[in-house]
């Protein structure tokens, strides 16, 4: 969600459903797609995503309060050959300081 769509000309902070179902099958995850599927589901039923009209799957407010601190560590702060390089892939809105979902319509 905060990798691999967003880019410098478009910031989703979503992932398409089918390549939410591709990744949940990749090398190393060991979910088969319909598994991947249902755990997607789940995920939806329980808040802790949403799913758009068009099609993406962004964190609900749910996931959104219950991970901050694990989203800011994680995406935040890229260390490369050593070295700890700051890259803010969470944005935050400047008045409230919440994380920033969307830039634009989905």
């Amino acid at each position: 969600m905060f990798d691999t769509t967003n880019s410098v000309h478009e910031e989703v902070f979503a992932i398409r459903s089918t390549e939410a179902v591709n990744l949940s099958s990749a090398q190393g995850v060991g979910l088969t797609k319909t598994a991947g599927e249902a755990a997607i589901h789940a995920f939806i039923k329980e808040g802790w995503l949403e799913k758009s009209r068009a099609g993406f799957i962004p964190l609900s407010e749910r996931g959104l309060l219950e991970l901050r601190s694990y989203l800011t560590e994680m995406f935040d702060d890229v260390e490369e050959d050593g070295e700890i390089r700051v890259e803010k892939k969470i944005r935050t809105c400047h008045a409230c300081q919440e994380i920033i979902t969307m830039v634009g319509p989905l």
